[in-house]
């Protein structure tokens, strides 16, 4: 679901930066499904997901994590700035 934000107001660099929101709640979404396509793939061939596949997929997870912090912290600074 695509919003423009350029009609709410915001300044550039928080409609910016929704808009990278925007992008990588997409990119995880695709991400989701594909993962889930390979999941059946891999279910239906080997009877099980492979180790290499599950550590893979912890490192993603790791660094998805670290990600979400950068941006949660980025919010944080920019709500707090613009109360200042």
């Amino acid at each position: 679901m695509e919003v423009d934000y350029s009609k709410l107001g915001l300044s550039t660099i928080e409609t910016e930066i929704l808009h990278q929101y925007q992008l990588l709640s997409k990119q995880l979404h695709e991400l989701d499904n594909e993962i889930q396509n390979i999941t059946l793939g891999v279910n239906r061939e080997n009877d099980g997901v492979s180790e290499e596949m599950l550590r893979n997929m912890r490192d993603l997870e790791k660094k998805l994590a670290v990600v979400y912090e950068i941006f949660k912290s980025s919010i944080y600074s920019l709500i707090t700035y613009s109360d200042e």
